[in-house]
């Protein structure tokens, strides 16, 4: 019996990061605008605007550099996954002010 609830319990926490890892996914398209797989800077930028969170130009820029791990001028879903599970390691080394941008221009579809 136990063995079957641990199986449960598994399968739960396989099903609760499928939907999250899904629900994650189409926040990313709603942002990735031109459909390349990738948020550009200004993509993140026009996120930033039109969602009216405060983020100014500055610490938009700030704020994806911080996202942008592998540097290559992006933010790939990877890394976009990476900055909201907390696994990214430069982030942690960001301002309070930057880490706050990262998070608050996407957290209303979140």
């Amino acid at each position: 019996m136990v063995s079957f609830l641990n199986s449960l319990q598994t399968l739960n926490a396989e099903l609760s990061f499928q939907q999250k890892k899904d629900e994650m996914k189409r926040v990313f398209e709603k942002f990735d605008t031109n459909k390349d797989g990738n948020i550009s800077l200004e993509e993140y930028k026009a996120a930033a605007k039109a969602l009216d969170k405060g983020v100014g130009d500055t610490d938009a820029v700030k704020a994806f550099k911080a996202m942008d791990y592998d540097k290559d001028g992006f933010i790939d879903f990877r890394e976009f996954m990476e900055m909201f599970n907390g696994e990214g390691n430069k982030i942690s080394s960001c301002t309070y002010k930057t880490k706050r941008a990262c998070h608050t221009t996407f957290s209303k579809y979140i």
